[in-house]
């Protein structure tokens, strides 16, 4: 007799399976769960000077390439060329005015003043920096990511001024962080606006992204992948618009979110690591994709759901709102449900996914190869509600609501935010986009990325470091850190080779602090 099938449970002909539980791990991990911050080691106490880690995060052969093309334009104009120790000073001015963030131009910054009836100064770059404003202004103009470009292809590239810089970026990621068993995949913006008139030109940016929830929702988008152990961003994709997006590597097959989360895990392909991002990344024919190159995957499904049993999930849920337990009262939120596809294997053992689904607020729907159903820590969240005193008075009371949650559910959300934590250390408190003002795209770009990641990355990794080796004392503040590492671009290794600027006030320590450092500072160049 015909046996009968349910719809719900093989969608588009992808068969799951009911299953009671998962009590054992099907792939257990391959890596510890913490990373290596491959620096050389110059400090007993083993945490670095602050601008160790930025010096080992930014791609420093860029600045060679800066230089190079900065000075073309100087030359066109007849002006003094720059030097790198120049150039990074000019770089610690820029960061020194994120941090002071005055009203008003450039002019402002080297204006000496200060408050009425106060104590506070500002400004007074020329003498404090050792740079006059018109050097500052001059370079700031001349300033070029790359040199003109040469072959036929790169002259049609739109995006040639960054495409340089992005892959250098990558490349220094790979090699100064190894991760540990887990990477995180979202999304990033380089805040932009077009010019008033809308059109978009040499100067526009070549393709604007408007992503509606995003704090800094319109300008440039990067998918990015991240070391939730750590914090720092491992890798960058430049987003170029649909139909350019479609030429890239493995598109064709698996569509725009999986074989982009396939280019961005490339670089770790057979390593048995697990990838977790939402819904826009990943499917299962992510999942799939990404077994077949050793890695495992960890991922929401909304919106791909082709080949997912989502309607299976909503029709469990729906019956789950009606049922009441044996008092009566109706099943709290936490309970779940998973499902099982076997996928054959001719090479060697089947793969294994799973589909679990959690009941909540709203309902969580997840497709993964790792963990179990097994009892993970409760998600606990801050509520609050109003209490009537004695008198009418009214007040806000907080406490913590509790939802119980599976491994599976904790391996996903535990460093679900991970990249966008470091998005609001970046645009929410340093802001680099906010007091750089320029209208030319790559320049935002090199704001967001060479500047905002670079410096934010910096932070993470010494913070991450300063707790792996149980350092006394506390870490330095964001910012703190920040004013640290713009007063040692500022007076920088570099200086004494090539022109010579404005001096400026003597480093404490003096001479000979400055030479030992640039002893210290020379495995970075």
């Amino acid at each position: 007799p015909p046996v009968d099938i349910d719809p719900l449970l093989h969608p588009h002909d992808v068969e799951w399976e009911e299953i009671e539980a998962v009590v054992q791990e099907t792939y257990p991990d391959v890596h510890q769960n913490r990373s290596t911050i491959n620096i050389h080691r110059l400090s007993a106490a083993g945490v670095e000077s602050v601008e160790q880690y930025f010096y080992l995060l930014f791609p420093m052969i860029e600045f060679d390439e800066i230089v190079a093309a900065t000075n073309i334009e100087l030359n066109k104009r007849n002006r003094t060329p720059t030097t790198k120790g120049e150039f990074v000073k000019w770089f610690g001015i820029r960061l020194t005015s994120v941090l002071e963030r005055r009203r008003g131009g450039v002019q402002s910054w080297f204006k000496e003043g200060g408050e009425e009836a106060s104590v506070k100064t500002y400004g007074n770059y020329a003498r404090r920096f050792g740079m006059s404003v018109a050097r500052f202004v001059l370079i700031n103009d001349c300033f070029m990511l790359r040199r003109p470009a040469q072959s036929d292809e790169d002259k049609a590239d739109k995006w040639y001024m960054f495409r340089g810089f992005q892959t250098s970026f990558n490349l220094r990621r790979q090699s100064a962080i190894t991760p540990g068993q887990n990477l995180i995949v979202d999304e990033s913006m380089s805040a932009f606006r077009q010019h008033a008139s809308g059109e978009f030109n040499t100067r526009s940016m070549p393709t604007v992204t408007k992503i509606a929830r995003k704090p800094e929702g319109v300008g440039a988008e990067f998918k990015t992948i991240a070391d939730p152990c750590s914090g720092a961003m491992l890798g960058i994709e430049l987003q170029e618009g649909k139909l350019a997006m479609r030429a890239k590597e493995k598109c064709a097959e698996l569509g725009a979110g999986a074989s982009c989360t396939w280019r961005l895990t490339k670089p770790w392909h057979g390593t048995g690591r697990t990838t977790k991002g939402d819904s826009w990344f990943g499917s299962l024919k992510c999942s799939i994709a990404l077994m077949l190159v050793g890695l495992y995957g960890c991922f929401m499904v909304k919106t791909a759901h082709r080949c997912f049993p989502l309607q299976y999930f909503k029709a469990w849920a729906a019956a789950e709102e009606d049922r009441v337990d044996d008092q009566g009262n109706p099943i709290p939120w936490g309970n779940h449900k998973v499902l099982r596809h076997t996928k054959h294997n001719p090479n060697g053992p089947d793969h294994v996914f799973y589909a679990l689904a959690h009941r909540d607020r709203r309902l969580k729907t997840i497709v993964t190869n790792k963990g179990t159903t097994l009892p993970g820590q409760p998600m606990s969240v801050e509520r609050s509600r109003l209490v009537y005193d004695e008198e009418g008075g009214v007040s806000n009371e907080y406490y913590l609501k509790t939802t119980p949650r599976t491994k599976m559910m904790e391996l996903l959300f535990d460093d679900f935010s991970v990249i966008d934590i470091g998005n609001r250390w970046r645009q929410g408190i340093l802001r680099p986009e906010k007091y750089w003002l320029t209208k030319c795209w790559w320049k935002r770009c090199f704001t967001t990325v060479g500047m905002g990641m670079c410096v934010v990355d910096a932070f993470l990794v010494y913070k991450y470091e300063f707790q792996t080796f149980h350092m006394a004392g506390l870490p330095l503040e964001f910012l703190d850190f920040v004013g640290k590492l713009a007063y040692k671009l500022i007076n920088n290794i570099w200086l004494e080779d090539g022109v010579a600027v404005r001096a400026a006030a003597t480093p404490p320590g003096g001479v000979e602090q400055q030479q030992a450092e640039r002893q210290v500072c020379i495995v970075f160049v």
